[in-house]
């Protein structure tokens, strides 16, 4: 299960048998039920995770307090409050699985031992960060200028097993329409 992490970062056969133990020692399991919080607003992430099994959700809440969803985040990518981590700053925004979740979680400072030891993973780890940051910034285009319809083809493309795995009303939030108008682009896909 742990040895994913280094599967995703490209590593296996790429370090020394102890550095794998190293890295597996700052790695802390945890096995999390559906509707559990991994993160609150107003709290200071202190982690970086990796979904091993499950699915987990990032989501604001609006001023009516109604959730508006930001991010699906399913097995083997990385879940973070990337901004609260680094700045140290309160979260604005809350991280909750929608499914029995096995994630393997680093602590901040033990990410920062595992890049300071191996800079092998420091490289790789970089490489997420960039793939992290041109997804928001796809997101941000879609949103500025693409139709909601565009958006749901997109989404289909991109997550197609999400489809039975996200209530329909989150899917509706993480496209910015309402649940009736995401029933109307399904009608006539």
């Amino acid at each position: 299960m742990i040895t994913n992490i280094l599967d995703v970062l490209d590593l296996n056969g790429k370090l020394t048998d102890e550095q794998i133990n190293f890295v597996q020692s700052k790695i802390e399991v945890l096995e999390l039920e559906k509707n559990e919080y991994v993160l609150k607003i107003g709290q200071v992430c202190s982690f970086i995770g990796f979904v091993s099994k499950g699915l987990v959700m990032f989501y604001n809440i609006a001023d009516n307090g109604e959730e508006k969803v930001c991010e699906f985040i399913k097995e083997n990518d990385w879940v973070s409050q990337y901004q609260s981590m680094i700045t140290e700053t309160k979260s604005s925004i809350e991280i909750k699985t929608l499914e029995p979740t096995t994630l393997l979680k680093i602590s901040f400072l033990n990410l920062k031992l595992i890049l300071d030891e191996i800079p092998l993973v420091e490289k790789s780890f970089k490489q997420v960060i960039d793939k992290f940051l041109l997804k928001m910034l796809e997101r941000s285009h879609s949103f500025q200028n693409l139709k909601a319809e565009e958006r749901y083809a997109i989404f289909v493309k991109e997550n197609s097993e999400l489809i039975q795995r996200v209530p329909q009303y989150y899917i509706a939030s993480f496209l910015g329409i309402a649940p009736q108008s995401l029933s109307r682009i399904r009608k006539n896909s």
